[in-house]
């Protein structure tokens, strides 16, 4: 439930941030590829993730006198959850907000979204159903002019839509190019 109001939120907040509409650069691109694995082993097999996505930045735009900015971002990722025994495809959509500093030296994330899979049952692992929602929360760093690695805390769970609601969380590493 509470996955569910936090994703409404962030919807909220994207469309009522302040807007920055003199912002000298247009919204950005972005596309790289991001994997982990499951950080509570209360699962008999370990959960990996691997995901393609693409960033789309929106022309919302607050920043502060400082140079910070806060910008809200589309993610679309397409990819793979397994275990030793079973592999899903999985994709998803989500909402974030990129909090950088000057430069987009630092950046802070928060998000989340909805996603599908095209397997629940992982063996002795249900994890309930088909769709699932992903609130995430991350921080990266520039390594070169328009590339960044990053860490984030990624949590998968139905919110309650099925029966079964075992939850999932992972630590994922991510490798990201600025265009």
């Amino acid at each position: 439930m509470k996955i569910r109001y936090g994703c409404v939120l962030l919807v909220f907040l994207g469309i009522v941030l302040p807007l920055n509409t003199g912002a000298e650069e247009p919204p950005f691109f972005s596309m790289g590829l991001r994997g982990g694995i499951n950080s509570r082993n209360h699962f008999e097999n370990e959960f990996s993730q691997f995901s393609a996505f693409l960033g789309f930045g929106t022309p919302w735009i607050y920043e502060w006198d400082s140079d910070w900015t806060l910008q809200p971002v589309f993610d679309l990722a397409g990819g793979v959850i397994a275990t030793s025994e079973v592999a899903a495809a999985q994709g998803s959509l989500a909402l974030e907000l990129f909090l950088s500093s000057p430069e987009g030296a630092f950046v802070l994330s928060l998000g989340g979204g909805i996603g599908a899979m095209s397997e629940h049952i992982f063996k002795d692992v249900d994890l309930g159903g088909p769709i699932f929602f992903n609130p995430h929360i991350g921080a990266r760093v520039k390594f070169a002019p328009n590339a960044s690695i990053g860490y984030r805390w990624y949590h998968q769970s139905n919110a309650g839509i099925y029966e079964n609601n075992p939850g999932l969380n992972l630590h994922q590493l991510e490798l990201r190019f600025w265009f």
